[in-house]
């Protein structure tokens, strides 16, 4: 061959010469750069079947939420991997993961089970996140994967009334104030409307309650003191002692836009006393005496003297 003949000076044969030889290792080293192609890296792909579920839980009971899911590896030479599998959850909920560890000897899909312990009064509005990892060595490369779903409590609702003193005593005319303590025993914040039973019975015997009409929200576990205001009616509509029973009844109101009925009742009794009695009854204690001896005497006046 005559470099001279094809016009190649010496610096553009010494270029030719490297393209050359760059092509030939090239095409030797990774036929599949020359054909189009790329290896993919090394991957782990974690699904899970769902990406949320509620859990069941009530003010005394646990429950566990299963989660099943599915590993893949992608792009990996050698035959076998043995991967580990752990769980998390964000708000410190128990959770496991079975198997824990998969040896994948192929490209098929490897599937596991996750269980979350939910505590029991969880709150509504605190939802855990769970995160799946799988993770595996490849020489001096840690290939990871990973899936995340989401875990909430049911809302449940409830109420409890508590109150220090739940018997009075009070003379006509006057008013008594009974306070008691409305507890939101729920796990989602809540409202509650009150209502006396027997409001009708009482104001027709012209006795007066005051009470407020509803409570704001109150968060789960926590409560909310109400005033109940009764007043007796004057000694104009009756005498003598008596005694009411006042019943107080608490809804949940977000319980029953849901369809549900939740609702306690506390029952305080008061002993109205006509003072009025104790007032006069020493007076006609005197006046029943005054006339006893008036008696007595009137009638030694009247006893016959003897002759002598």
């Amino acid at each position: 061959m005559s470099y001279r003949k094809s016009g190649l000076t010496g610096a553009r044969r010494s270029v030719f010469n490297f393209a050359i030889l760059a092509l030939y290792l090239v095409n030797i080293a990774s036929p599949a750069l020359v054909n189009g192609s790329t290896t993919p890296d090394p991957s782990l792909t974690v699904k899970l079947d769902t990406s949320s579920q509620e859990a069941l839980v009530t003010e005394s009971d646990n429950i566990t939420v299963h989660f099943t899911g599915s590993l893949r590896r992608d792009g990996f030479p050698m035959e076998r991997s043995v991967i580990g599998l752990e769980t998390t959850v964000d708000t410190g909920w128990t959770s496991i993961i079975s198997p824990s560890t998969i040896i994948i000897g192929d490209g098929g899909d490897y599937s596991f089970e996750v269980s979350v312990v939910v505590p029991a009064a969880a709150v509504h509005e605190k939802t855990g996140t769970l995160v799946v990892i799988a993770e595996t060595a490849l020489g001096n490369l840690i290939v990871t994967g990973k899936a995340n779903a989401t875990v909430t409590p049911k809302a449940y609702f409830g109420v409890r009334l508590e109150t220090d003193k739940s018997s009075f005593e009070i003379a006509i005319g006057e008013q008594v104030f009974m306070i008691l303590r409305v507890y939101n025993t729920g796990n989602a914040e809540d409202s509650f409307e009150y209502e006396i039973v027997n409001l009708r019975e009482l104001v027709n015997d012209h006795y007066t309650i005051t009470l407020p009409t509803q409570v704001p929200r109150v968060p789960p576990g926590e409560y909310r003191t109400v005033r109940i205001t009764a007043a007796s009616p004057d000694d104009e509509y009756f005498k003598g002692d008596r005694s009411i029973v006042i019943m107080f009844k608490v809804m949940s109101v977000t319980a029953r836009d849901k369809g549900d009925d939740v609702k306690k009742t506390l029952t305080f009794t008061v002993h109205v006393k006509d003072n009025s009695l104790a007032i006069i009854s020493p007076y006609l204690l005197m006046i029943t005496w005054s006339a006893v001896f008036a008696y007595m005497f009137w009638r030694l006046k009247r006893k016959p003297r003897r002759k002598p």
